[in-house]
């Protein structure tokens, strides 16, 4: 990962060049999600195509592996088939194998055109050749491919295309996004480590510039003395960005002061400013030497929509280890997986530090830390102690409380002379809760037997990890959010928590919900559980037939739990219609008569003269005669000419 100081960075003072043709090896094709471009400049030496490629935030293209050699041969055939063109590898030795890549990637693939590579000093590509090498001379003039693969905030996704799309503003076309231009004031250099960069934004108010500042985890700058103004002045004069919005502004008594709360002491307005009055609430820096009443680093008092973007200082440590966040997550010290800009330590943990520069003289002697501003706790809280002082002798030790309750006594066997010793306590959430209960919260420390004038620079600290509640379903210390997104964890029907935590019945990998969304799992019941998971055993559904459906599911006519298809099967039911449906049903629902009250329907019963109503509760009615006492009413038999007339 790149780390940025003001001596790396290059403000290109320019319109953005990216190349809208370059062409992206995706990641789901096997390849390694750069972006390549194929340059029809035939007029560029190594040197000259070099230069011309990191202006841009490119490189000439690194070729390390057949696939991506393959890859290069396609690129360029998109723009001109056959074309030769320039590479990025260079001779460092006189061997065969003395060549690097200009990034510093191991050289270990090649693909050398027989009797190749000779003395020359450059790596050049014949496309008629099926893409094998041959050095050439760094005068000669060909084409050449770009590669962008940076990757300068370490979101595992090339600036190139973040820049591309939009998600990444690059105001100044150097092709590195812009938050990746910060600049750092470094401390080796009298600085404070702080971190500062220009955003260009035509007619913003101070308001609008603040938030911008404060969405990335900065604030407009508050410059506090000659020094740091005249860094920013260095950084960032005549640029693009003439007159960005400062950390300054009126309160409402009509007095200036620093949005950080930092001292408003040293000054550096311009000649008769401010001069706004009422009306002019918030200063700019003029990083220009026009007008010339204006000198450049002089203040302004301004007002909406003159000033034309703003200046943004990183200062936060939140894990107060004396370097500034901004920094850290740059260069991959601390991650911040959700790309926030604030360590992903502090976004799951809230953190205090502090010290004083004495040690206590005896038990009564308290040094308090008022850590009630600190959030309650979700899991075990980590105290650690930090000393400088008398603490090598028999019975010199530190106590150290919570509110009133003791938690150890330190540093009895282990302490030293005037030497920094530091021990780590645990804290129970609970313990740590219930200290706070009442809005306040100390963490003291007394002590037995110390002399506070034995070291010359005394001293005890206290820093404390409050773990606080974060969505992590999976336990891995990482946003979901976060693992989703590197791919640590799959988030199939995409509700944002990762596929482990979510219902799995079947123990596939695939959650319920997706299966049942996606068409692979039927959920009859609706109850969001496939119906093989209730149907299996010890779920909540039964299934007779074993046809894979839930009964609840099947037709049930008469409600008693058993699907119809399986009472009739089993001869559980009748159904003497052949409809499908028990023949119970049929007459309860009206679907059939049953006059006769016998359980059969009135269709399924002998009706001779098809009348819908059955023979024998015609002649037992009294309806028909049935002379012969055949069953069979009088009329049918004569009909028929079974029977004399009686």
């Amino acid at each position: 990962m790149l780390k940025l100081t003001a001596s790396l960075v290059l403000f290109v003072l320019s319109t953005s060049v990216l190349a809208q043709d370059a062409v992206q090896w995706r990641v789901e094709d096997g390849g390694n999600g750069h972006w390549y471009d194929f340059i029809p400049d035939d007029t560029k030496t190594y040197a000259g195509h070099f230069e011309n490629a990191e202006a841009i935030g490119a490189h000439l293209i690194t070729i390390t592996s057949a696939e991506e050699n393959a890859f290069a041969e396609y690129v360029r055939d998109l723009e001109n088939s056959g074309g030769a063109y320039i590479a990025g590898g260079f001779r460092t030795g006189d061997g065969s194998d003395d060549w690097a890549w200009v990034t510093g990637e191991e050289w270990s693939y090649t693909n050398w055109e027989n009797g190749e590579p000779t003395s020359f000093q450059a790596l050049g590509i014949r496309g008629q050749n099926d893409g094998t090498w041959e050095a050439l001379a760094t005068t000669t003039e060909w084409y050449a491919i770009y590669e962008y693969s940076a990757d300068c905030n370490g979101d595992g996704i090339v600036d190139y295309g973040q820049i591309l799309d939009g998600t990444f503003a690059d105001d100044n076309g150097n092709g590195v996004p812009d938050l990746c231009d910060a600049v750092q004031w470094r401390v080796e250099d009298g600085g404070n480590g702080h971190w500062y960069r220009i955003f260009s934004a035509p007619g913003i108010s101070w308001a609008e510039a603040e938030q911008q500042a404060e969405d990335l985890s900065g604030h407009l700058s508050s410059l506090t003395s000659a020094e740091e103004n005249g860094f920013v002045v260095n950084q960032f004069a005549n640029g693009m960005t003439t007159m960005p919005w400062i950390g300054l502004r009126q309160d409402n008594d009509g007095d200036w002061g620093w949005n950080t709360g930092e001292t408003y002491a040293w000054t550096n307005w311009s000649p008769t400013e401010p001069n706004g009055g009422s009306i002019e609430v918030e200063a700019i820096i003029w990083l220009t030497d026009a007008p010339p009443d204006r000198p450049l680093g002089t203040w302004n008092d301004y007002k909406t929509p003159h000033p034309n973007g703003g200046l943004i200082e990183w200062s936060a440590d939140c894990n107060a280890d004396g370097i500034v966040d901004f920094g850290q997550i740059l260069d991959g010290s601390v991650t911040d997986c959700n790309g926030n800009f604030i360590p992903d330590v502090c976004d799951i943990s809230d953190t205090f530090a502090a010290s004083v520069e004495r040690t206590p003289e005896s038990i009564t002697d308290f040094i308090e830390f008022d850590v009630s501003a600190i959030a309650d706790a979700n899991d075990t809280v980590t105290l650690s102690i930090t000393a400088v002082g008398d603490l090598a002798g028999s019975g010199e030790s530190l106590w150290v409380y919570l509110d009133g309750m003791l938690l150890d006594i330190v540093f009895v066997d282990d302490g030293a002379a005037c030497e920094e010793v530091t021990t780590t306590l645990n804290i129970l959430a609970t313990e740590w809760n219930d200290a706070g209960a009442d809005g306040s919260r100390l963490v003291k420390v007394s002590g037995t037997n110390i002399d506070p004038d034995a070291c010359a620079e005394p001293r005890v600290g206290i820093s404390v990890i409050v773990p606080i509640p974060f969505d992590d379903c999976d336990n891995s210390r990482t946003w979901d959010a976060c693992d989703i997104a590197s791919g640590l964890a799959s988030d199939l029907d995409g509700n944002g928590i990762p596929d482990s935590c979510d219902p799995d019945c079947d123990g596939d990998g695939e959650p319920d919900a997706y299966e049942i969304s996606s068409g692979q799992a039927l959920d009859c019941n609706a109850n969001e559980i496939p119906d093989s998971c209730d149907i299996a055993e010890g779920g909540s559904s039964s299934d007779v037939d074993s046809d894979g459906v839930p009964d609840e599911c099947q037709p049930d006519c008469d409600g008693d739990g058993v699907p119809d298809s399986w009472e009739l099967s089993e001869g559980l039911a009748m159904d003497c219609n052949t409809n499908s449906y028990p023949d119970n049903c049929d007459i309860l629902e009206g679907t059939s008569n049953d006059i006769d009250s016998n359980g059969v329907p009135d269709e399924c019963k002998d009706d001779c003269n098809g009348n819908g109503i059955p023979d024998y509760w015609e002649i037992k009615q009294g309806d028909v005669a049935d002379c012969d006492g055949n069953s069979v009413p009088d009329p049918c038999d004569i009909a028929a000419g079974n029977l004399p007339d009686c």
